[in-house]
């Protein structure tokens, strides 16, 4: 039998860790709950071609980086429904239940070993 309150407080955690990550290089999106938007870097006025080169890349850095965090984010949140809805620890493709060493080193898993 899985720990769920264990794994819950890990999610939990690993929700907060990874919404303040996402305010470091995005912004909520205002039209639709949950998604985010790559944000600009916070360099002053952009004054020669140069800064505004580094300025593009800031931002094609931060929305690499931004859609990793909102990716793991919703499988964070995934994984939180699922311990509400008493299905938390169960493989989506085969049933079977997720291994817990799986679950400890990624609470927000899946699938099991198997199915990786």
């Amino acid at each position: 039998m899985i720990d769920t309150t264990h794994f819950k407080e890990k999610l939990l955690q690993m929700k907060a860790d990874l919404k303040a990550d996402l305010g470091t290089v995005g912004l909520p999106d205002s039209k639709h709950a949950g998604d985010w938007h790559p944000a600009p870097s916070d360099r002053s006025e952009v004054e020669f071609r140069e800064e505004v080169a580094d300025k593009l890349e800031d931002l094609q850095i931060n929305e690499a980086t931004e859609s990793n965090l909102e990716k793991s984010l919703h499988e964070v949140s995934t994984a939180l429904e699922k311990i509400d809805s008493g299905i938390y620890g169960t493989c989506s493709i085969c049933g079977t239940e997720i291994e817990v060493d799986r679950l400890e080193a990624n609470p927000a898993a899946l699938t099991c070993k198997a199915h990786m």
